[in-house]
C-alpha cells in the first residue's frame, strides 16, 4: 500500500479524535460544577442557623438562602450555556464534516484514472483512452471489454493461466511475470490494474474514514452507494459474472481489507469464500478460472508477509 495511503489514514484517525475532545471536555466541566453544587448542598438544605438573637438567625438564614438562589441559577445558566455551545459544536461540525467530504470527493471524481476506472465498471466494451493521449479522436483509444479486464485483473501468479484471449498489442515493453520470461501483462492490461489500484487506494481510504468514526455511512452513501452495488451486482451473465469474479480475486489477492471491510458495511461479503463469489463462478464459462482465482487467494492467505 502506497505511503500516501497510509498518511491519509494517520489523517483520518487524529481528526476522528479531534472531533471528540470537546463532547469530552463538556463532560468535564459539567461534572464540575456538579462537584461544585455537592459541596453547597448544605445551603440547599438550609444552614443551621447560629445561636443567636432570632432576627440575627433569619438574617443569616436568608442571606445564604439568597446566595443559594443566585449560585443555583448561575449554575443552571452555565448549563444552558454548556448545551447550546454543544449544539453549536455539533451543526458547526456537520458543516465541516460535509464540506471535508465533498472536497474528498471531488478529487476522487476529477482524476483522470478513477474516470477510466468509473467506465470500465459500469460499461464494456468501450474504447478509454488508458494512456492520456491527446488526441480527442476515441479510435486511437485501445477497446476495453470485458475479457481484457479478466485477463489485467488476474493475480500475477496465475499470468501464464490461457483464457483464449488474442491480444494484439506489442508485449515487448510489457510487465514480465516473475518465473517465466514468456508471459507478460500487455500495456493495456498494466494500465488496467495501474487504475483499479488508484481506485482501491481511493476506497481504502474513504473506508478509513468510515472505521474512525470521521464520517458515516450515510454520509458516504451519495457518491459511492452506487459503485458499491454496481460492483457486488449478481449477474447472469457469463462475462459480467467473469469480471466481478476477477475484481472479488484482485481486491483479496492484494490485500485491500479495508475495502472488504467497506463492502461489508454494506452488506455485500466479497471474498472469495464468499457467497457471491460462489453463485459467480457458477454463471461464467470457464470454471477452471474461478477455481484458480479461489486457490490463489486461499494460498495467499496462508503465506506469511514478507
Amino acid at each position: 500500500m502506497s505511503s500516501v495511503t497510509w498518511t491519509r489514514r494517520i489523517t483520518a484517525s487524529y481528526g476522528a479524535i479531534a472531533l471528540k475532545l470537546v463532547p469530552r471536555l463538556s463532560c468535564w466541566l459539567i461534572l464540575t460544577f456538579a462537584v461544585w453544587a455537592l459541596g453547597h448542598s448544605s445551603l440547599l438544605l438550609g444552614a443551621e442557623p447560629a445561636k443567636d438573637s432570632p432576627e440575627s438567625q433569619q438574617r443569616e438564614f436568608e442571606l445564604k438562602r439568597n446566595e443559594f438562589r443566585i449560585s443555583l441559577v448561575s449554575l443552571c445558566g452555565t448549563g444552558v450555556a454548556l448545551v447550546f455551545g454543544f449544539w453549536q459544536y455539533r451543526k458547526a461540525d456537520k458543516w465541516k464534516r460535509a464540506e471535508f467530504l465533498a472536497t474528498e470527493m471531488k478529487e476522487f471524481f476529477d482524476d483522470g484514472d478513477i474516470k477510466n476506472a468509473l467506465i470500465m465498471i459500469d460499461w464494456a466494451p468501450r474504447r478509454i483512452n488508458l494512456f492520456s493521449l491527446e488526441s480527442q479522436n476515441s479510435k486511437d483509444y485501445p477497446k476495453v471489454t470485458r475479457q481484457l479486464q479478466v485477463t489485467a485483473l488476474r493475480p500475477h501468479k496465475l499470468l501464464a493461466l490461457n483464457l483464449d484471449f488474442d491480444s494484439k498489442t506489442d508485449v515487448a515493453e510489457a510487465e514480465p511475470a516473475s518465473g517465466n520470461k514468456k508471459s507478460y501483462f500487455s500495456p493495456e492490461e498494466a494500465r488496467i490494474r495501474d487504475i483499479y489500484d488508484r481506485f482501491l487506494d481511493y476506497l481504502e481510504r474513504f473506508s478509513s474514514y468510515l472505521q474512525s468514526g470521521l464520517v458515516s455511512k450515510k454520509e458516504l452513501d451519495p457518491y459511492l452507494r452506487y459503485w458499491i452495488d454496481d460492483i457486488a451486482a449478481y449477474t447472469a451473465d457469463p462475462e459480467e459474472a467473469g469480471w466481478t469474479c476477477a475484481i472479488l480475486a484482485y481486491i483479496e489477492f492484494y490485500h485491500f481489507e479495508s475495502v472488504q471491510y467497506l463492502f461489508h458495511e454494506y452488506g455485500y461479503d466479497i471474498t472469495t469464500f464468499g457467497e457471491l463469489f460462489k453463485k459467480q463462478s457458477e454463471v461464467i464459462l470457464d470454471e477452471d478460472l474461478a477455481r484458480k482465482l479461489r486457490e490463489a487467494c486461499k494460498e495467499e492467505r496462508r503465506e506469511p508477509e514478507s
